[in-house]
């Protein structure tokens, strides 16, 4: 059985039609979820990325790990999820928005590259089809700043902060613009790269033989 994780930052719950959204296409992940588990609750370990996703693969609480911010260090002992695939014979592939943040300490991740596109995971899969594998992919397709390229590291901060300034300056033009480009990214996320990730995995006929 392979594994593939796929987290979409900030996707909010009510933008999804599985979940009774009706202003926006999120066919592909509706389908989906009509096709496996769908929790009507999950709640994150914590409000932002650095805690909340180390909790994710690692299984523990913040305040345990003790990884509050992106120049924390985890324990070295700490045991994670791909240390824990690894050592059970799996290949490992890990795709991030942003290779100096997310995992950038944990060498069993394997970070590779980027997940703005999904080229660089679609290769990797089809490297590794003959062998069991966990995929891992961190997207923030649906984090602002919206459709900015976060490999242009002073591009995104600055774009970050004008959405920020737009929605503190009290604007209503500015929040619905925000609104907007929001609504589109999560269609982005659903109808665009989650869609092409599973069209690669029938592609290559991985798709029964792969839990998401």
């Amino acid at each position: 059985m392979n594994v593939v994780v796929y987290v979409s930052d900030a996707l909010r719950v009510d933008h999804l039609g599985c979940y009774g959204a009706r202003f926006l296409s999120t066919r592909t992940i509706d389908e989906l979820a009509a096709g496996g588990i769908r929790f009507e609750q999950a709640i994150s370990a914590a409000p932002w990325t650095a805690p909340s996703m180390t909790s994710m693969v690692t299984g523990l609480y913040p305040h345990h790990h003790g990884y509050l911010h992106w120049d924390a260090t985890l324990d070295p002992m700490t045991e994670t999820l791909f240390r824990a695939f690894s050592a059970h014979g799996y290949e490992v592939g890990t795709f991030v928005f942003d290779r100096d943040y997310l995992f950038k300490d944990l060498p069993e991740a394997n970070v590779l590259g980027t997940s703005e596109t999904l080229d660089g995971a679609i290769a990797w899969l089809r490297a590794n089809r003959e062998k069991p594998f966990l995929l891992f992919v961190h997207s923030w397709a649906t984090h602002m700043p919206y459709f900015v390229s976060h490999a242009e590291r002073k591009d995104w901060r600055a774009a970050k902060e004008e959405v920020l300034a737009g929605i503190q300056a009290d604007s209503a033009a500015a929040l619905e613009a925000t609104r907007e480009a929001y609504r589109q990214a999560v269609e982005r996320q659903s109808e665009e790269l989650v869609a092409s990730l599973l069209s690669e995995l029938d592609t290559l006929g991985l798709r029964e033989s792969t839990a998401l």
